[in-house]
């Protein structure tokens, strides 16, 4: 009988406590310094255990100028002789991770090592090209798909019972992309433009990390590039617990 009460206090608590790890087993969150780049990035978080989660997160970007343009501009960093200000962007991101939490809190809380993955799209409009073996001007329209793998580490607080704050401190990501670079010149080119234009992504493919397949017509300048890929991953993220 005392056994019978024992295993079923035991079990009362067990099933306590999974529950409450299932109340407060996700987080959703929102990256804050996304945000000032024009992007919108969230992610869905579900704590397994005490040492490990797993995360799936999604961002994305209207298409809209290159980050800080104007500002970049005004400072002559840049020059909008070749409308830089009138280049517009957009991507989509996906990044599954799985996160390890490395103190003695745990669940959701404290230091964490997170390898993950990225798939990422990038399109890019309006872009003002100029290439050597021509002088005429050169309108182009960009498309990029990138696979990358990489870990982060960063540090996670509860603020209260529903609230959570996510530092990402710095992650790296590293892998390859392939995209096409779409061109219509301002004039036709003549038939030994198309010949030279040829031969320069021939020289380049053979002196750089990429490798160009270009298709040249009068009316037409097509790349299809394949190069490695890579990028930093940091932010700061406030959630809600559920």
């Amino acid at each position: 009988m005392k056994n019978t009460r024992l295993i079923l206090l035991v079990g009362l608590l067990v099933c306590s406590v999974v529950g409450q790890a299932q109340e407060l087993g996700n987080n959703i969150k929102l990256n804050l310094t996304s945000t000032l780049q024009k992007n919108f990035a969230v992610s869905y978080e579900r704590i397994l255990n005490k040492t490990v989660s797993i995360s799936l997160g999604l961002k994305y970007r209207p298409s809209s100028g290159i980050p800080f343009s104007k500002t970049l501009i005004n400072l002559d960093v840049l020059d909008d002789g070749d409308g830089i200000s009138d280049v517009k962007l957009n991507s989509l991101a996906f990044t599954p991770e799985v996160r390890f939490y490395l103190n003695k809190n745990g669940y959701g809380q404290g230091f964490y090592l997170a390898p993950f993955y990225r798939y990422a799209t990038f399109n890019i409009d309006n872009l003002i090209l100029d290439y050597d073996a021509t002088n005429k001007t050169v309108k182009s329209n960009g498309k990029v798909k990138s696979h990358t793998g990489g870990i982060s580490v960063g540090v996670q607080w509860n603020l209260g019972k529903r609230i959570v704050l996510d530092w990402n401190i710095i992650g790296f990501h590293y892998g390859n992309a392939t995209g096409t670079l779409d061109g219509k010149p301002e004039s036709p080119f003549t038939s030994s433009e198309q010949a030279d234009l040829q031969d320069e992504a021939a020289l380049d493919g053979e002196s750089s990390i990429f490798t160009f397949d270009r298709t040249v017509t009068s009316d037409r300048i097509l790349d299809k590039i394949t190069s490695p890929w890579g990028g930093i991953r940091a932010g700061i993220s406030i959630g809600f617990k559920f």
